[in-house]
């Protein structure tokens, strides 16, 4: 395997995580080492795009009492326009906006989840959402 020209891998099976988002240069090349050629060489042009999706920020272990801050800013969906962020904390409470401070009175664990929905174009439409979720757990301070 060779990516952009410059990073040989060998192997079958590879794992191999790209540094950023962009259109990058891979290549597949089977070499015969009896004949110290390369049999089949392939090329392929491999876009790596974000994973369209509601994005939850915030720590896994949250000691109660304590105000957090859970931030929805590195969601990435794209076909959406005027998107309102809706929270749910899993303990009753609700928050609104691209960022929200909650704090936890009991511990627990609990099942954060953001909805994320685009604004209607018109009156009859049915407003598009996706969401996420994220369990955090809550302990006493000092735990």
């Amino acid at each position: 395997w060779v990516i952009n020209d410059t990073l040989e891998i060998p192997g079958h099976d590879i794992i191999y995580e790209f540094p950023d988002t962009g259109t990058y240069k891979v290549d597949f090349h089977i070499y015969d080492k009896q004949l110290d050629t390369i049999l089949i060489p392939v090329s392929k042009d491999w876009p790596i795009k974000l994973k369209e999706q509601a994005v939850i920020i915030c720590p896994d272990t949250i000691p109660t009492g304590t105000a957090v801050e859970f931030d929805g800013t590195q969601t990435y969906l794209p076909d959406f326009d005027d998107n309102t962020y809706l929270w749910d904390f899993g303990d009753g409470s609700f928050g609104q906006g691209k960022q929200d401070i909650h704090t936890y009175l009991y511990p627990g664990r609990f099942r954060v989840t953001l909805g994320v929905q685009a604004r209607k174009k018109n009156r009859k439409d049915v407003p598009e959402m996706r969401s996420n979720f994220k369990d955090v757990t809550v302990v006493k301070p000092g735990q």
